[in-house]
């Protein structure tokens, strides 16, 4: 799963930059003092958390994931549905959820290739 999720992540490395993306994994290592990627996986309404206190606001840390996840998944048909359902699972800690999108999203992508 982590492999998954990393995969996804590195996709929105081109729109945001990849320095960008290594930046905002420091200062979320530094705020979450665990393993990011196990956390996003496990507790996923903790990444908000983290990102709010970075960022001052929840509204803001829900405007860098759609960005993040949209800049990930720009290249699928229905992206934004995609981007909503990722963000609402995180916000409501369904790491179920979640996890079975991440794989059904890795999933097309590799297909694709």
């Amino acid at each position: 799963m982590r492999r998954k999720l990393k995969y996804l992540i590195d996709r929105a490395s081109k729109g945001f930059g990849s320095n960008d993306i290594r930046v905002l994994k420091y200062h979320m290592d530094v705020t979450i003092s665990r393993d990011i990627w196990d956390i996003a996986i496990d507790e996923p309404i903790k990444i908000i958390d983290a990102l709010e206190a970075l960022f001052g606001s929840e509204e803001a840390a829900l405007n860098i994931l759609k960005q993040l996840f949209y800049n990930a998944l720009i290249d699928l048909e229905y992206t934004e549905v995609y981007v909503n359902e990722i963000v609402e699972s995180i916000r409501n800690n369904d790491s179920k959820k979640f996890r079975r999108l991440i794989s059904e999203l890795f999933e097309l992508y590799h297909k694709s290739r």
